[in-house]
C-alpha cells in the first residue's frame, strides 16, 4: 500500500471541518478530503461557501460536504460550526 493510499484510507469516514473553504487552500483541502470519502463541514465568513459545498457535492454525485457561514474572530460563530458538525454528523475527527 502506498502513503497515499494509507493516507485515503486514513481520511475514510472521518468528519472534518475545513475554515477558509470558500477559496483558496481552504476549497482545495475540502475537495481532496471528500474526494477521499470524509464528511466535510466548510467554514468560511464568505457567503460563497454555500456555492462551494454544493459544486464539491455535484461533481461528487453524493451529500459529501455541509457548510456554514461563520466569521472565526467571533467566538460564538466558534462555537456555532462546532455545534452544527456535532448536529450534522455526530461528532467531528479533524479540524
Amino acid at each position: 500500500m502506498s502513503n497515499l493510499e494509507a493516507y485515503k484510507s486514513n481520511i475514510a469516514g472521518k468528519v472534518s471541518i475545513v475554515t477558509g473553504a470558500a477559496s483558496g487552500l481552504g476549497k482545495k483541502l475540502s475537495e481532496r478530503l471528500a474526494e477521499y470519502d470524509a464528511q466535510v463541514l466548510l467554514v468560511d465568513i464568505n457567503p460563497s461557501v454555500e456555492q462551494v459545498s454544493q459544486e464539491i457535492n455535484a461533481h461528487l454525485s453524493r451529500n459529501a460536504t455541509s457548510w456554514i457561514v461563520s466569521d472565526l474572530c467571533n467566538l460564538q460563530d466558534i462555537q456555532k460550526y462546532l455545534d452544527h458538525a456535532i448536529q450534522t454528523y455526530g461528532h467531528y475527527d479533524i479540524i
